[in-house]
């Protein structure tokens, strides 16, 4: 892959360490050639132009840096990790309370029902560049671990970004149906083919700090900050497989 300038300059307020989770194509993606470089997302209108780096951008208009730089670089990883380690509902639950950088390196599959699907970040996310258009933003998904109705504390968020679009249209990612392989990862679609139904789900996880006081896992009681409506701040973020199972 390239080694653009992005990576000079915000390697000192993001990190060798991060970029290398980034930038670093896997085995997999060695061994399969030409992997698609989204570094910096083109013809993707925002209200800053028509790109959009790794690290997004504030609501002034200007790069993101700092821990939101870190924060967004993660979730737009579009680099496959060298293995998904099977995780269980019980073993993520287990997971700490605070953003360990030995977990947020670490890629999961795990199985869940698809209890809701909609399009995130309406108003416009800094790791979007603020880009708001329903088919730019990301597909926020809630899982759960059985397909009855359950509690919020029970809710386990993953989230398909643009680069993750671009991805599954490109034929990189992994979802079948029927035998027949899905490609339109769009908000839409994913929700047409999804909705309720039992999956077994891939993706990197991500520690959200923006919701670290709205999850029964880090208050328990739903006594600090806004009201809980997650069971976790971890999530699969961004998203990059699917196999549905029998429910």
């Amino acid at each position: 892959m390239k080694q653009s300038a992005v990576v000079t300059i915000l390697g000192v307020a993001i990190g060798a360490g991060i970029f290398g989770l980034t930038r670093t194509p896997s085995a997999a993606q060695r061994a399969t050639g030409n992997w698609p470089d989204l570094t910096v997302l083109k013809q993707y209108p925002n209200p800053f132009g028509d790109t959009c780096g790794m690290e997004g951008k504030n609501r002034d208009g200007r790069v993101s840096v700092g821990s939101k730089a870190v924060q967004n670089a993660l979730k737009n990883r579009f680099t496959l990790p060298e293995t998904f380690t099977p995780m269980t509902v019980a073993e993520f639950r287990k997971l700490p309370t605070f953003n360990d950088e030995k977990w947020s390196k670490k890629a999961i599959s795990i199985v869940l029902y698809v209890s809701d699907l909609h399009a995130g970040g309406t108003k416009g996310e800094s790791a979007n560049c603020g880009a708001s258009n329903r088919d730019q933003i990301d597909a926020h998904i809630d899982f759960t671990p059985s397909g009855r109705e359950l509690e919020k504390r029970d809710v386990i968020v993953g989230e398909v970004t643009e680069r993750i679009r671009r991805l599954a249209a490109a034929g990189k990612l992994e979802f079948k149906k029927d035998g027949r392989a899905i490609t339109d990862w769009s908000t839409k679609n994913l929700r047409r083919e999804l909705l309720g139904r039992r999956v077994r789900v891939k993706g990197w996880l991500f520690f959200d700090d923006d919701h670290r006081l709205e999850d029964f896992s880090t208050d328990p009681n739903d006594n600090q900050g806004n009201t809980n409506w997650r069971g976790s701040s971890w999530e699969l973020h961004p998203v990059m497989g699917f196999e549905i199972l029998p429910n």
